[in-house]
């Protein structure tokens, strides 16, 4: 999944839905602060077999931003390695976004 909310699978995958999107985020502050954005390198995601499928190459729509009138928002995409037969399921986890103000 990419930041734009896009997604490819590769030669070997089918995507089947077209119920996805990415994770959106919106930052409130003092108006006209700038601040930067810093992503997890990689996470793991676990379905409820404890089976898990790693997920990294974290990208966000924008790397630093700026609160205009107090408000900005932006969206983080990320590569998901499924592995040969992976095991079915639903798989779940979290990860991290910090913004720095400057």
């Amino acid at each position: 999944m990419l930041a734009d909310g896009s997604r490819k699978c590769g030669p070997a995958l089918t995507c089947l839905t077209a119920d996805h999107t990415a994770a959106a985020f919106a930052v409130t502050g003092e108006a006209d602060v700038f601040y930067t954005i810093s992503l997890p390198k990689e996470i793991k995601i676990v379905n409820e077999n404890g089976t898990a499928m790693r997920v990294a190459d974290f990208n966000g729509s924008k790397a630093c931003g700026q609160l205009l009138k107090g408000e900005d928002s932006f969206t983080v995409g990320g590569t998901l390695d499924v592995g040969v037969r992976q095991e079915a399921g639903k798989y779940t986890g979290s990860f991290t976004v910090a913004v720095e103000y400057q």
